[in-house]
């Protein structure tokens, strides 16, 4: 909903103030942030995205783990996949560095991240 929405952009917007292109938050913080943004179904502003994606993008995407490359795999493709035009172009109007990352992240080849199994489907099974 809208007001999801709205809390997400302020969450990160508090986020994002309180980072510097010298301090950035760490990989797996912008990683858990992704994650969130995709399970809200939220595609925040421009700027919000360019910032978030920023520090990400300053990993290769050979170091991500199989995890990681899930999470900004599925979120870009979420993105791709907006009915809303604006929402849908967004990674589009990215500097054209960062659509090099994410068509990377498309592109690259890994085995797809399976979730482990909890004790209790390992012990479902036996």
């Amino acid at each position: 909903t809208d007001e999801v929405g709205a809390d997400a952009r302020e969450i990160l917007d508090r986020i994002l103030a309180e980072t510097t292109p010298e301090r950035p938050l760490p990989l797996e913080d912008s990683v858990v942030i992704v994650q969130s943004l995709l399970l809200s179904g939220n595609v925040p502003p421009d700027k919000q995205l360019r910032h978030l994606l920023t520090w990400v993008a300053g990993a290769r995407v050979p170091q991500l783990s199989s995890q990681q490359l899930a999470v900004l795999r599925q979120y870009s493709l979420f993105v791709l996949a907006q009915a809303d035009e604006n929402a849908r172009g967004s990674l589009l109007r990215m500097p054209v560095e960062m659509q090099r990352f994410v068509s990377e992240l498309l592109c690259h080849r890994s085995p797809s991240y399976v979730p482990a199994s909890s004790d209790t489907t390992r012990a479902d099974r036996k």
